[in-house]
């Protein structure tokens, strides 16, 4: 395996992580028309005239709002929540299925980083019939698999004892200091916005010195969480090069 393939992984991540980024300035970039466009069309008198989506298929018509004001207010506060909410669970989604595809990237590359005590168990036909690969397959397969469904703390845990790369010891400064506190509190209201539509508790509110009741978005607090894992993701790609790889 050369090193163009152990990152294809990393080269994945970049692709999608860049149609996510373009599509939240794409749908930016429609709300800022559809703002202006109801501006311009709004009624001077209080007429109020339903507005409808019109599907196709069934030829069906969906109500969307009762006013064009109404609507207008939702793009200029409301949907602007909801996608800055979306994106969020995306980038967090793609972040933690980069680091647990390298996991079984690095297990092909040196699978001495995975040697421990312990059993690993196989029903007698399974050995007999399957080859080595095959089994090594399955057994990687299902680490990762757990991995993905434990979340980021078990990811980071994974990452420290088998490749020693500490997550903790991120850090990038441009606009603004982009680190592991960053990290954990992405991941936190990803969990909070899932889990709880947003509602913040007490431990989220002192772990990050955050007064309100509900997490509030904005635009520009997307941007910074969009850099933080850009950020983060190279920084895991030296160090893997570093320490995997033993490019210096």
């Amino acid at each position: 395996m050369n090193v163009h393939e152990f990152f294809k992984e990393y080269r994945n991540f970049s692709l999608n992580f860049d149609r996510l980024h373009r599509w939240y300035l794409g749908t930016l970039l429609s709300y800022d028309h559809s703002i202006d466009l109801l501006t311009q069309s709004l009624p001077t008198t209080p007429y109020r005239e339903k507005i409808y989506f019109k599907e196709e298929l069934y030829q069906k018509e969906h109500l969307i709002q009762h006013d064009k004001r109404d609507l207008l207010k939702k793009f200029q506060k409301g949907y602007q929540q909801f996608l800055d909410e979306m994106v969020l669970i995306r980038l967090v989604t793609l972040l933690e299925v980069f680091l647990v595809d390298m996991v079984k990237t690095i297990f092909f590359y040196d699978k001495s980083l995975f040697y421990e005590k312990g059993k690993y168990e196989l029903n007698i036909s399974e050995f007999l019939l399957k080859d080595k690969f095959s089994l090594e397959t399955d057994y990687i397969n299902k680490l990762t698999s757990k991995l993905g469904r434990s979340g980021f703390e078990e990811i980071e845990k994974l990452y420290l004892k088998k490749f020693n790369i500490n997550f903790k010891n991120f850090s990038y400064e441009n606009l603004y200091n982009y680190n592991y506190t960053g990290l954990k509190q992405l991941h936190d209201t990803r969990h909070l916005i899932i889990h709880k539509l947003g509602k913040t508790d007490d431990k989220y509110r002192n772990d990050y010195n955050y007064s309100k009741k509900k997490i509030s978005l904005s635009t520009e607090k997307v941007f910074y969480y969009l850099e933080l894992i850009a950020s983060f993701t190279k920084y895991i790609k030296k160090e893997l090069e570093t320490k995997i790889l033993k490019i210096t």
